[in-house]
C-alpha cells in the first residue's frame, strides 16, 4: 500500500510540473506579444505624427549630415511648431504670440524660454 501512495505522490509532482512549464511558456507568450504591442503602437505613433491633417499647415524633415531622418517640424494654422525626433517623440514646440514674442515649451509642456526678435532693416 506504501508504494501505491508513493507512485501516486511521484504522479501528482509530474503533473504538477507540466503546467508549471506550460505558465512559463505562455507568460513568455505574453511578454513577446507585449513587446510587439509595443512596437506596432511606436510605428503608429510615428506614422499619425507623419500623416498631413487639417491642423497642419507644413511639415519639414530635418536630415542629419550621413542623411539620415534626424527629426521633423510640423506647423500648425497658427504658426506654432512642433519639434519631433526620429522617432516621433515630441522634443519641443513654440509658439509666437502677437507682440512677437516666441516660447518654447520642453516635451512636457513646461516654459523653457522665450525670446523677442526685432525687425531688421
Amino acid at each position: 500500500m506504501e508504494w501505491l501512495l508513493g507512485g501516486l505522490l511521484i504522479l501528482a509532482l509530474l503533473a504538477r510540473k507540466k503546467p508549471a512549464a506550460q505558465d512559463h511558456k505562455l507568460e513568455a507568450r505574453i511578454a513577446e506579444l507585449e513587446n510587439e504591442q509595443e512596437l506596432i503602437m511606436k510605428k503608429l505613433a510615428l506614422l499619425l505624427t507623419l500623416l498631413p491633417t487639417a491642423a497642419l499647415a507644413q511639415q519639414t524633415t530635418i536630415y542629419g549630415p550621413n542623411g539620415n531622418i534626424v527629426g521633423q517640424v510640423t506647423t500648425d494654422r497658427q504658426g506654432s511648431k512642433t519639434f519631433y525626433d526620429a522617432h516621433g517623440n515630441i522634443g519641443a514646440r513654440s509658439s509666437t504670440d502677437s507682440a512677437g514674442t516666441t516660447t518654447v515649451y520642453g516635451p512636457n509642456g513646461r516654459p523653457v524660454g522665450s525670446f523677442t526678435q526685432k525687425d531688421r532693416k
